[in-house]
């Protein structure tokens, strides 16, 4: 029976739940989250699967947990200012257009722009269950579950918003169907192993590119600005986390989790594209008209057609290792607090680019002139969003303590951890900066065997502000022959179809990561578990109290 409960709850878990995955931040499981992430070596709960698999062996009898996170996301961007240029030059050589264009409307030859946010804040979607047994063994516990990384998977910007050329939106959604066992001895040590299957069911990505073939930059409003809605999937990989815990005396205890096995990620999906309005100053209409005075596209409205529609993203996930040290404090028989402090390392480093790959030959094709069947071809090249990522180390510091016994605990910690991304590849996708947070919360028991558990972590970011010569973002520009590593190259007929123009020498496109960048989350945990071999005892007390002597209360 405990075996087929096991495989009902798996399949149901495959069949009926999603989990959105963006790049993780402190961390599964609400006791972990109140204790600030200090939680590898205790790691006493199903979130065990995930966290150190070798604190399963610590669960005796039949368990099942269900974890719920909440997590607001703020994010305010303002893109730095960028010169403006004379739209009267054709040619960027001439000296009055290799410098800012001063005029009424830009009176020190820039562009200033207005701040956006996150239109999509709050990530609701952040389930997780598990269920573990040791089959009546004394030393073997095993376990199934369905989690997914701890992380905001989906936000969104305006498509016409300043930080277009850097990013719009995203929706990624990643699944870790988990099996795990563990083994220990005499109390004293414990070992498992946690074998996650990985599946990414579709993800969504979009961007504005610039598709103009042309050498000329237009870093405000291009003439083929195009959003490309890409959309991905990966059916199945596999890694794997191993750890151990080991308790010399009592009071002391130490523990180890790492995932060994990175996941090379190799999706394959495709590309919409839609062609957009390239807006300057005020609309008289919005969305405006093609010939509406403030929109300079000569694509936007137009039909448009695209080849080819297949692209393939590759990356690869990172291994990760987490080690601690606990101490106890025990009063009358029963532990009264702990605390705990763990040192992790994730090796983000794996991840130097985003590779998007078009189909052979992909080009879009756009009927210029109707009347006379005009139509104008680009040529697409494949896009490398570079990223650079750099490996993190982050210190949790954490605990708990028993104010009432076997009724309510209080925990608090705290954290602080590097960032993955470096400050001149900053980017509003994932936001991987040094943060530290401060987490709270609470387990109550309502009854013998339920604990009933609910955690709140606030994590601060710093603050970025990268002017345009900082960043390395640039535009998009699958279209032109330029690259930003080789420097100017030519195209097809032998002319050179980089901007001349000095401010962007050896550029692909224009600066689309600079600018202010302010962030914060906010997560909020809750679950409930359940040993169901000490609930079902308190009820059968419960029961046989109440025919004893009428009294409605239980004793645990």
């Amino acid at each position: 029976m405990k075996a087929l409960a096991i495989g009902a709850l798996f399949l149901l878990a495959l069949a009926g739940t999603a989990y959105a995955a963006g790049f993780e931040h402190p961390t599964h499981g609400t006791k972990a989250l109140g204790r600030g992430g200090a939680f590898t070596v205790r790691a006493d709960d199903l979130s065990a699967l995930v966290l150190n698999p070798a604190g399963l062996a610590k669960l005796h009898g039949t368990h099942t947990l269900i974890s719920h996170n909440m997590t607001w996301l703020d994010i305010y961007y303002r893109r730095a200012p960028t010169p403006a240029w004379n739209p009267n030059c054709r040619d960027e050589r001439r000296a009055e257009c290799q410098q800012p264009w001063r005029s009424e409307a830009h009176p020190d030859g820039f562009v200033h722009f207005d701040g956006v946010r996150n239109s999509d804040p709050l990530f609701p979607l952040g389930l997780s269950m598990a269920l573990a047994t040791d089959f009546g063994l004394d030393d073997w516990t095993f376990a199934a579950g369905l989690y997914g990384p701890n992380a905001v998977g989906a936000s969104s910007f305006p498509a016409t918003g300043p930080q277009r050329f850097m990013f719009v939106s995203q929706d990624m959604l990643m699944l870790y169907p988990t099996l795990s066992v563990a083994w220990q001895y005499e109390g004293i040590v414990g070992l498992g192993a946690s074998f996650h299957f990985v599946t990414m069911p579709t993800s969504k990505y979009s961007i504005v590119i610039d598709g103009y073939q042309d050498r000329t930059v237009f870093p405000i409003a291009s003439e083929w600005e195009v959003l490309a809605d890409l959309t991905f999937r990966d059916p199945l990989r596999f890694t794997m986390t191993v750890g151990a815990w080991y308790r010399p005396v009592r009071f002391l205890e130490f523990g180890l989790s790492a995932t060994v096995i990175p996941v090379n990620i190799s999706a394959r999906g495709s590309i919409s594209t839609t062609p957009l309005p390239a807006i300057v100053g005020e609309c008289q209409t919005y969305p405006p008209e093609p010939d509406d005075p403030c929109q300079r596209s000569i694509i936007y409205g137009k039909d448009f057609e695209l080849s080819d529609d297949r692209v393939q993203l590759d990356f690869t996930l990172p291994t990760k290792v987490s080690a601690g040290v606990r101490y106890v404090h025990w009063h009358r028989g029963a532990p009264l607090f702990d605390i705990e402090l763990n040192i992790n390392w994730e090796g983000w480093s794996s991840i130097d680019r985003f590779d998007v790959s078009f189909g052979q030959d992909a080009y879009l094709d756009v009927e210029i002139n109707p009347e006379a069947g005009e139509f104008q071809r680009a040529n697409l090249n494949d896009i490398s969003l570079e990223r650079r990522w750099r490996d993190t180390w982050s210190v949790r510091l954490g605990g708990d303590v028993m104010v009432l016994r076997d009724l309510l605990w209080l925990r608090a910690g705290g954290f602080f951890e590097t960032g993955a991304v470096p400050d001149e590849y900053s980017n509003l996708d994932f936001l991987s900066f040094n943060r530290w947070g401060i987490g709270g919360g609470l387990t109550v028991m309502p009854w013998p065997g339920v604990e009933v558990s609910l955690a709140y972590l606030h994590i601060f970011q710093e603050t970025r502000n990268l002017s345009e010569q900082e960043t390395r973002i640039y535009q998009q520009r699958p279209a032109a022959f330029c690259d930003a590593e080789t420097g100017y190259r030519t195209g097809p007929d032998g002319n050179v179809l980089c901007d001349r123009r000095l401010y962007y020498d050896g550029m692909p496109g224009a600066p689309a990561g600079g600018g202010l960048f302010e962030s914060s989350f906010d997560v909020l945990s809750f679950s409930i578990s359940v040993n169901w071999e000490r609930a079902i005892r308190g009820r059968a007390h419960r029961a046989a109290t109440l025919g004893r002597d009428g009294a409605s209360a239980w004793s645990p």
